[in-house]
C-alpha cells in the first residue's frame, strides 16, 4: 500500500517475538521457511503494524526474509472509486470487494516457488489509483498476509485473529486518517464488516486480545 507509515514500538515487537515463539512451542510450524501466516480482524485493529513487526524478528532474529501481502492492495477498485460505490449501494460491503482467488493464488506462487516473479496489485491512496508492482519471488522465505479477510484463505498456514471491534480501534483509525474512514456512514461500513469478520474468529489458531496498553495471547486450539 502507498500511503500508510508505520512505526514500530519496543511492545509492537515484543509482540511479534513473544507470538513466533509460541508457534513454535505449540507446534503450529515446525520452521518458518515456506510457510504463510495471516493477520486477521478489524479495521484498525494493529493488523498492519503486526505484519511489519513480524518482519523486523524474521530478519533480524532467523535470518529469513519475508514479504508482506496487504488485502487492501487486492480490492477491485481503487479507495474513492471504491467508497462511491458503497455510498450508492451499501450492499456491496463484503468480501466480493477484493479479489481474494488472486491473493490466494499469489501466495501460493510464492511457497511454492511456481513461477520467477508476480505482477501483484498495488493500492495507492493518496492517488486513488489501483497500480501493478514486480515481485520476484526467489528469495523471499516467509510469507506474511494481512487483512480484514484474510483468516479464510486456504494457502495461510497459520492464522492470528485479532479480537478487537471496529468500536474499539476509532482511536487508532483517526489517528492513521485514511481519508474516508470516519464518519456515520463508514461506522455502517464497520459494522456490516464486523458481523462478517467475528465468524471468522472460529478459524484463528491464535486470538490475540487488546485491552489498553496491555496484550494477551491465548490458544484456540
Amino acid at each position: 500500500m502507498i500511503g500508510d507509515k508505520i512505526k514500530l514500538s519496543e511492545r509492537n515487537i515484543s509482540l511479534a517475538q513473544n507470538l513466533l515463539q509460541g508457534m513454535l512451542a505449540h507446534q503450529l510450524v515446525d520452521d518458518f521457511k515456506g510457510k504463510c501466516i495471516s493477520i486477521g480482524g478489524e479495521s484498525g485493529c494493529g493488523k498492519t503494524t503486526l505484519s511489519h513487526a513480524f518482519m523486523s524478528v524474521l530478519l533480524d532474529s532467523y535470518e529469513l526474509q519475508p514479504f508482506i501481502f496487504h488485502l487492501d492492495d487486492y480490492f477491485k477498485l481503487p479507495p474513492l472509486d471504491n467508497h462511491t460505490e458503497r455510498v450508492r449501494n451499501i450492499s456491496r460491503v463484503g468480501m466480493e470487494e477484493v479479489d481474494m482467488d488472486a491473493l490466494d493464488q499469489h501466495i501460493l506462487q510464492i511457497k511454492q516457488k511456481q513461477i520467477e516473479f508476480i505482477h501483484k496489485p498495488l493500492m495507492d491512496y493518496h492517488n486513488n489509483e489501483r497500480k501493478f508492482e514486480k515481485i520476484i519471488t526467489e528469495h523471499i522465505d516467509v510469507v506474511i498476509v494481512e487483512g480484514t479477510y484474510v483468516t479464510t484463505l486456504e494457502h495461510s498456514d497459520i492464522r492470528l485473529f485479532i479480537d478487537m471491534d471496529y468500536q474499539k480501534t476509532l482511536p487508532w483509525r483517526q489517528e492513521r486518517n485514511r481519508g474516508n474512514e470516519l464518519g456515520e456512514f463508514i461506522e455502517k461500513v464497520l459494522e456490516i464488516e464486523h458481523l462478517i469478520i467475528k465468524e471468522h474468529k472460529s478459524m484463528a489458531d491464535c486470538i490475540i486480545s487488546y485491552e489498553g496498553q496491555h496484550s494477551f495471547i491465548k490458544q484456540s486450539k
